[in-house]
């Protein structure tokens, strides 16, 4: 790459297509507002109130891309977001490198990027699988317990919603009835600790 040099996974010209991406800086999701040379001025996902400048050359600022899955939107819809690789030369996450479950999300909702709700998907901060079916009951048509995986509303049933909120198993009071046999390790990983009992149907 000629004269560039790879700095935290990143190349050292790379405060020209920074601004408006996210980052992690010392384990936090943040928002890059605007830059000049090294010095980066950073919302906190977390807490909106909170900006700080710093030096991306700091061995705490990390550029490549932080880990996606389910987002739940407001508390009260999953959104499954996973990265688009053909959008361009960029490791941090940006609108344009993002694809999310439903597709029109990213269109009805232009701010979503500098949130707090993005910021526990990055961070794998979920409510436990007896609150996501108790908000489901409440009324929200989808709420994510783990990265892959979601209690939604389809049709008249709770049901279990895989990668990509494609359904793959009924909920009925404790207990998981899956669909696919072969996903019931990958489903009691996600349910480790939990009294919830998973069985096919």
């Amino acid at each position: 790459m000629g004269a560039e040099l790879l700095v935290n996974g990143m190349f050292n010209d790379v405060h020209t297509t920074m601004v408006e991406t996210v980052c992690v800086y010392n384990g936090e999701p943040v928002y890059v507002v605007e830059s000049q040379g090294h010095r980066v001025r950073i919302q906190y996902l977390m807490d909106e109130f909170k900006m700080e400048t710093i030096d991306y050359r700091e061995k705490g600022f990390k550029y490549l891309a932080p880990p996606l899955g389910y987002m739940n939107w407001e508390d009260r819809e999953a959104i499954y977001l996973f990265r688009d690789m053909s959008g361009g030369r960029t490791h941090a996450l940006t609108n344009q490198g993002i694809r999310a479950n439903p597709m029109d999300f990213l269109q009805s909702n232009s701010w979503w990027l500098r949130t707090m709700y993005l910021g526990r998907c990055i961070k794998g901060e979920y409510p436990s699988f007896a609150d996501a079916v108790k908000h489901v009951e409440e009324g929200a048509s989808s709420i994510a317990f783990d990265r892959h995986y979601a209690v939604g509303r389809v049709r008249t049933r709770t049901a279990l919603l895989g990668r990509d909120r494609q359904e793959i198993g009924v909920v009925r009071e404790n207990r998981v009835y899956l669909l696919e046999a072969r996903l019931k390790p990958y489903v009691e990983k996600s349910l480790k600790g939990s009294d919830v009992r998973v069985d096919s149907v």
